[in-house]
């Protein structure tokens, strides 16, 4: 379904073009940047500038709510075996890999992550997604709390990423050779955080690094013949409400330091995969489709669908009301929605599309060669919309 909104003024207009200067989708592909390993693994490099704080470990000059500073013993203890998590490998329901709880001013992974059964069973996995596909990249991405100054946060958000990429070469050992020249590492930029840093626990979370990983899709084009959801013309011929959904979308998700509004916590890379989607939606003709990993798993399940199920991200915007058992066309536009519930849609908007992504890779990785022909299709579906600029997915690249 195309997006019939012509919408590039304020509010209650019909364009939203980005204005001259503004951000285009292009800037928020996420590319992982050129890493190289440093000749000598054996050892972790010392020596780091202090930060996060421990210039004074127990108080900070200015406290504030939002970043409290450090309580009596809270830095010994990260640097211990212990520190302030149950675990310090988790795999978030994003996807990828996040490992915490790195000790106050360490770049260095704590020496028990050699023994984590978790980043073991990862690193084995994507070693085998790897060697079936070549254009697998990782990338490695540092964060550091709240406390201290920028400057010494951010060179230790780099020394994070690096040196998790060191430990990752050495854990891999000779299987290194599917991972080399495909990690890349990259410092968190200011104010982006994993989780609130108001709490010991948080504070531990976003001393940190999260691991991801990509893999282009490359298939011989079949056709996918689109099933478009029921048309709701009433709504649509009235782009008040997806105009004031994108300007207020475009507020919100652009708000500096500000990810985790309404108790709905964002990180960076999905702040910036959402800011594209808004662009995207915004522009007049543009592919509004999409495939939620339900839509994957029925069709490829259900051998009397002739044709995938497509979601239209407009309509899954648009707030509407209709009686039960009346005809979509004769729906009404429903209440305007708070800033809230434009957080949460264009959050869960995101996951639907990047779950249907997920779906897919996670049926060729299991299946490999026995993968059904109907899946075939979608993934080269996909592959042909990541390069659609009128699409939602180049988001997704």
């Amino acid at each position: 379904m195309t997006s019939p909104f012509n919408i590039s003024k304020p509010f209650r207009t019909r364009n939203l073009w980005p204005a001259q200067g503004q951000a285009t989708p292009e800037e928020f592909y996420i590319e992982p940047e050129a890493f190289e390993f440093e000749p000598e693994f054996d050892e972790y490099e010392t020596g780091w500038a202090e930060s996060e704080g421990a210039f004074a470990e127990y108080e900070a000059p200015t406290p504030r709510a939002v970043c409290p500073p450090y309580q009596r013993g809270d830095v010994e203890r990260s640097r211990t075996a212990q520190g302030h998590l149950p675990s310090d490998v988790t795999r978030p329901s994003s996807g990828g890999l996040l490992v915490m709880d790195f000790g106050v001013d360490q770049p260095a992974p704590k020496a028990s992550l050699r023994r984590d059964a978790a980043l073991r069973s990862w690193l084995k996995e994507i070693i085998q997604v790897a060697r079936a596909n070549p254009s697998t990249t990782i990338s490695i991405t540092g964060y550091s709390d709240c406390v201290g100054r920028e400057k010494d946060n951010r060179a230790l958000r780099l020394g994070r990423a690096r040196q998790m990429a060191q430990l990752l070469q050495q854990l891999a050992g000779s299987d290194w050779r599917y991972l080399r020249g495909k990690v890349g590492v990259a410092a968190a930029s200011p104010g982006s955080y994993i989780a609130d840093n108001s709490a010991v626990q948080g504070r531990a979370q976003n001393r940190g690094v999260l691991i991801e990983s990509k893999r282009e899709i490359s298939f011989a084009q079949e056709p996918v013949r689109a099933r478009f959801p029921a048309p709701t013309p009433n709504i649509e011929e009235d782009p008040e409400y997806i105009g004031r959904v994108i300007l207020r979308a475009r507020e919100l998700f652009g708000r500096t330091g500000k990810w985790d509004q309404f108790g709905m916590p964002v990180n960076e890379a999905k702040r910036r995969r959402i800011l594209c989607l808004v662009d995207q939606i915004a522009r007049p003709g543009n592919d509004m489709r999409y495939l939620t990993a339900d839509a994957v798993d029925r069709y490829d399940r259900y051998v009397d669908m002739t044709e995938p199920e497509f979601s239209d991200a407009i309509e899954f915007l648009i707030p509407s009301v209709r009686a039960w058992g009346q005809a979509p066309h004769l729906a009404k536009p429903g209440p305007k929605k708070t800033d809230k519930e434009i957080w949460r849609d264009m959050t869960i908007l995101e996951e639907r599309i990047r779950g249907g992504i997920r779906m897919i890779n996670q049926m060729f990785e299991l299946r490999q060669s026995a993968v059904s022909q109907r899946v075939r299709r979608l993934r080269d579906w996909v592959a042909k919309q990541q390069i659609n600029p009128l699409s939602l997915y180049p988001c997704f690249k």
